[in-house]
This record gives C-alpha cells, structure tokens and sequence, in this order.
C-alpha cells in the first residue's frame, strides 16, 4: 500500500486548513479565508512548513510535524487497512462534523456544571491535557436475502363450553349448575412462502474509545480514583450512526481532525445471529394470522459490507491528581459522556447517611413484622424496635435530604454561576494546559 501526506496549508497565507462544521467547507484558521478543496489534495512526504520528515500517528491516519506542529493526513492508494479486506473505494462513507469546536466546549462546560457533586472549585483547577475532533470507523453490513420459509401459522378462535360449577342457594344446599364460558383457543396448521428483503447490522470498527476510558482509569493514582464517577448519560457514546446523513469519504471533512485507523476485521459485521434474527423478524410481521413459530428460511443471503466513519469530540483532562475524558456526538452536542471529577469528601458523606437511612427503614421493618408476628413479651420488644426504627428513619431521612440539597443543588447553583464566564468564553478553559502527560499516547 503506497501512501502519502494531504496538505493542509493555507494556498493564502500558509496557515493551517481546517473543516469547518458551521460552513461545511475548508476555512484556514489563520486568516479565515475559505480553501479550495484541491489545495488540500497536494501530496507530500515532507513537512511543507519546515521540510521535516513526517511519520504517521500511531492508530490514525494523520501525521504531526514534531518541529513545527503542522498536522497531516495521509491519503492512500488502495485499501487503507488489511482489516477491511475487500471493501471497494465506492463502499466508504464519512458523516461530517455539525457540532463546530466552541459549540462542543460550551456543551463541556453545560455538561460539568450540571453534573452532581461535581467540586465547586473545578473550572479553576481543570487542565486540557488534549481535546481534538475525532472520525471513528464503523463498519455496515447490508445482507440482501432472497428465498422461501416454512413455519406454523396460528389463528386465534372463540370456543364457547360448558363449565358445572357449583353454587350456594338461599337455603344454603349446594348444588352443580352449568355455566356457558368462553376462551381463545389457537388452532395450528403449516405454511410456506417466499420472501426477500434486506437485513442490517452496525458496528465499530475501532476500540479506541474503550482503550481511552481504561488509559484515563490507570493514569489516576487508586487513591484519587473515589473521587471519579461516570457521566450521568454513561461511559460511552451510543453506537447512533446517522446513515441518512453519510457522505462519499472525501478527505476534506478529515481535514484538521483524527482518523481513526480500524483494529477490527470487517467480518465482525456480519453476524449471522442478528441476520437470522432480522429475517425471521421480517417473516413475522409478513406472514398471515395470529401467531407463528417453527420458522425455517432457506434461501441465499448475499452481504454487502460498507466502510463509515462517525464524527465525535474528545477532551482528555485532569482534576487535580485525577484524569478524566470526555466524549461528545460530533453532530449532536445535546449529550455528553466519560469519566468526571466529583467532590469525594461530600460523596462519602451523602453515602454514609444513606446507608444509615436503610439500616434504620430495615430495623423499621424487622420490628412490624416482629410486632404482627410474636406475642406477650417477645412482641413488645420488636414494638420498640419498630418505634426506634420509625424514629430513627425519619431522623437520617430529614438529615440526607437537607445535606444533599446542600452539597447537590447548591454545588450545582454554585457551578452554573461559575460556569456563566466560561460558557462566553470558553478558551479561558480549554487554553489551559494541563502538566499531566497525555495517558492516551
């Protein structure tokens, strides 16, 4: 595989080229002046802003100049990954950034100040160890299937019997009477037919973002690691690929951002459990009557495999002692994901009452039943239990509410005030350099 390096100077000024998310086009971060895309198609091996020799970014396709700091992405001739196999040039999409930089730091800020418990103190003591825009691969499997099925087919019907009940009459004898009831019975026969369709399945091709959250855990020394916890929304971005929105890859959308390299096989995608299950699906809903089972398809399912790359923001940074990172759809900035600082002092506080708010309902509960259950002298004891479970759970209640509408709501309140200068300025954060090493590297 021959390969070379994509340009990404300036043809104006020599600044840096950039995709921009807001024009949807190639804008020089220099002298903002918008950038044809054939002056970002200039191969070179070399540095073209100092002469350097360039080398490749391990796991991406981009190169960084060690001199001068110029980033580089590297075109190709033929298949970019023995991992791909056979996927043609025609068969490879990319779904370019929406969200532009500002508008993904703004929505970290939103995200840390609205987070609970997270340290009130944060936006002073945060440093940005990286953040930059990355393309994920994906790989797409679209399986066409054509062929015939057979299964049984059930159709729901009413049945009226006759039940012999017994029953009470005035005088009190008892005697047998038949009542006429009703009931759905499902009557069972065979059925065989054709059907074609097509059948998809989705994956990534690339575990960077797990090998990320496990790099940023280790960095942080274990006594630090209490004072970390997840993102509300979770650890990890959902696998929302909008197929609808992808676009023939062309490097211009790359320009300026991270290509992930693919570490996966592309035969990952096609698994035959959720074909089948997608097929037997699509017989369900195609076939006549109530209900069905026992289905058996038998026909061909050709697969025809696609190459996407999905857009996504990630910041790694550190909190005092602890690392963290930070994800974001890069054409959606409502959610965010990864690890974050919390305040730990106030965490093992808020668990220490709530763990004395269940032993006092389950002392509570130990003295009802003991109460409902015993007698004479044995029952007045679990009475007290009750009474000093009742008490005791209304007291460490009335004790966690308070104390977390103190350390919660008000840290919160605390943060949104705080983050007001940020969000009108987020450079103020994101400028500032953290003197951690990068745990990613």
């Amino acid at each position: 595989m021959d390969s070379n390096f994509q340009n990404n100077n300036c043809p104006h000024c020599g600044g840096q080229i950039k995709f921009d998310p807001t024009a949807q086009a190639l804008i020089c971060q220099s002298c903002g002046q918008a950038a044809t895309d054939e002056a970002a198609a200039i191969p070179t091996f070399d540095c073209p802003n100092c002469g350097a020799e360039l080398s490749v970014i391990a796991g991406s396709r981009q190169s960084k100049c060690e001199f001068c700091g110029g980033s580089f992405v590297m075109l190709l001739d033929g298949d970019d990954c023995e991992l791909t196999g056979e996927i043609p040039d025609n068969h490879k999409y990319i779904i370019p950034f929406t969200v532009s930089k500002e508008e993904y730091q703004r929505g970290v800020i939103s995200w840390l100040a609205s987070e609970k418990l997270t340290p009130t103190d944060a936006f002073k003591k945060i440093g940005i160890i990286k953040s930059e825009g990355r393309y994920i691969p994906h790989y797409y499997c679209i399986a066409n299937f054509n062929g015939s099925y057979t299964a049984s087919i059930g159709h729901n019907r009413i049945e009226t019997y006759i039940e012999h009940v017994q029953q009470r009459d005035s005088k009190g004898n008892v005697r047998t009477v038949p009542m006429t009831r009703t009931r759905t019975v499902i009557d069972w026969h065979p059925f065989n037919s054709q059907i074609k369709g097509t059948a998809t399945n989705l994956c990534e091709a690339s575990k960077d973002i797990k090998k990320v959250a496990a790099q940023t855990h280790n960095a942080t020394p274990e006594k630090w690691k209490l004072g970390i916890e997840h993102s509300s929304n979770g650890l990890y971005e959902p696998m929302n690929v909008a197929i609808d929105r992808k676009q023939a890859y062309d490097t211009k959308f790359t320009t300026g951002y991270s290509v992930l390299a693919c570490d996966e096989p592309y035969s990952i995608v096609y698994d035959k459990g959720k074909i089948q299950n997608e097929i037997h699906r699509q017989i369900k809903k195609a076939a006549p009557g109530d209900h069905i089972r026992n289905i058996n398809f038998q026909g061909n399912i050709i697969p025809d495999f696609f190459l996407v790359f999905r857009p996504s923001w990630m910041t790694v940074y550190s909190y005092e002692d602890k690392i963290c990172f930070n994800t974001c759809d890069g054409s959606n900035a409502n959610k965010h994901y990864g690890t974050r600082p919390v305040d730990k002092d106030s965490k093992r506080r808020l668990a220490t009452l709530r763990t004395a708010t269940i032993i006092s309902v389950l002392v509570l509960i130990i003295g009802f039943i003991g109460t409902a259950l015993t007698y004479d002298g044995v029952q007045a004891i679990f009475f007290v239990l009750m009474a000093l479970g009742a008490i005791a759970s209304l007291g460490t209640g009335i004790v966690f509410f308070v104390n977390y509408r103190a350390l919660v709501s008000k840290g919160k309140q605390t943060n949104a005030e705080t983050a007001k200068r940020y969000l009108n300025s987020p450079d103020l954060l994101f400028s500032r350099r953290s003197a951690k090493a990068d745990p990613t590297l």
